[in-house]
């Protein structure tokens, strides 16, 4: 099994996600709220029984 880390925004530290698990990764909510309202476009997708989940998206506009 392979993972990933991504530093986290602002005060967070590391996040790490699993991938090829069977369960969907979800950031708790104050991280997710950073993420799409980041002003930077960012898509953080994962690998889920061989298809390509979305996990999180800005919303930039």
């Amino acid at each position: 099994m392979s993972s990933v880390h991504i530093r986290g925004m602002h005060n967070y530290n590391h996040y790490k996600i699993v991938l090829n698990s069977m369960e969907k990764y979800s950031y708790n909510p104050e991280v997710l709220q950073l993420i799409e309202n980041s002003s930077i476009p960012v898509a953080v997708y994962q690998f889920i029984n061989k298809r390509v989940v979305t996990v999180a998206l800005s919303s930039v506009s």
